[in-house]
């Protein structure tokens, strides 16, 4: 099922679906490391992946799980990380994986 998410993803509303999965894999890794990890929760395409399984594959989709997934990252993150600094610039990032139209996904 998961494979079936990224085959639909990387055709949808070209280049949005293939950019968007490309430039969160180099941004936040494949998920697939089990040392990238707070409190046993990654943050990699593998879990915005998972947390896309039983929902309608689309882009805004995607970009819901992926700021979902982020911001569980600065939630389970050592206080002293201060990942919440990051958080603004992580979302603005999320945003450019959608056509302009669709931008008002938070």
């Amino acid at each position: 099922r998961a494979r079936q998410v990224i085959d639909q993803l990387a055709t949808i509303q070209p280049p949005y679906g293939q950019y968007a999965l490309i430039d969160y894999l180099h941004f936040k890794g494949s998920g697939l490391n089990p040392a990238e990890n707070y409190q046993g929760t990654g943050w990699g395409l593998k879990q915005v992946i998972k947390a896309m399984l039983g929902q309608q594959v689309s882009l805004e989709t995607f970009a819901r799980a992926a700021t979902a997934v982020l911001d569980q990252r600065i939630e389970n993150a050592p206080p002293a990380r201060d990942e919440s600094r990051w958080q603004a610039g992580w979302h603005n990032r999320i945003k450019t994986y959608l056509p302009p139209e669709a931008v008002s996904v938070n």
